[in-house]
């Protein structure tokens, strides 16, 4: 178990070259630092694919469910692995 509930939405990823090299030709790295990070949260994506397709189901008897909360955990995921790569850099 986690130190802290938020650690699982933060998948230790290893900060890939072109990251550097992105910033020092003043490219941004988000978008590919985002298909980068996809891979360590596949758990979430795996959620979200599963309510997706019981949702069909579901909605019919109750129009008022959603995928929000798997969808939800499956941006955190993505969001926590690239936003300290990009943070990291930053200057003062």
């Amino acid at each position: 178990m986690p130190s802290y509930p938020h650690a699982l939405y933060m998948p230790k990823v290893k900060e890939p070259e072109f990251v550097h090299e992105m910033l020092k030709e003043g490219k941004d790295p988000k978008n590919k630092l985002i298909e980068h990070c996809k891979e360590s949260c596949t758990h979430w994506k795996d959620k979200l694919t599963r309510c997706e397709m019981k949702l069909d189901e579901v909605v019919k008897l109750n129009p008022s469910k959603s995928c929000s909360y798997a969808m939800r955990d499956w941006v955190t995921c993505i969001d926590g692995c690239v936003n300290p790569m990009i943070f990291h850099h930053l200057k003062k």
